[in-house]
């Protein structure tokens, strides 16, 4: 299964992310910096890091789209935290295909 996660970065994201390769699915990571310690950490682990922003959905909507199943766990770190997660949560809804999983926490 293919799936997209956001957060992947995050202390439960790098858990999801470390469970899903370990069961054999293909997993891509939202990531902002791709040479963080964390982002390296699931390259590590065969993870494909996407780079984008959160606030930005046009940035990964057609990446998370090509998945077969998305799990939302990122979130920003200021004021417009609420908008902009709606704004990403509907972009990737938009772009997924009939029948593809989408986790939202």
């Amino acid at each position: 299964m293919k799936l997209f996660v956001t957060g992947g970065t995050g202390f439960i994201g790098q858990a999801v992310a470390r469970k899903a390769t370990s069961l054999g699915h293909q997993v891509t990571a939202l990531v902002r910096d791709d040479s963080s310690a964390a982002a390296s950490a699931l390259a590590r682990l065969g993870v494909t890091l996407h780079g984008g922003d959160l606030r930005e959905p046009q940035s990964f909507a057609a990446t998370a789209g090509a998945a077969d199943g998305v799990v939302h766990m990122a979130s920003t770190n200021d004021a417009s935290a609420a908008a902009a997660d709606e704004a990403a949560a509907v972009a990737m809804l938009s772009h997924l295909h009939p029948g593809a999983a989408f986790v939202y926490t």
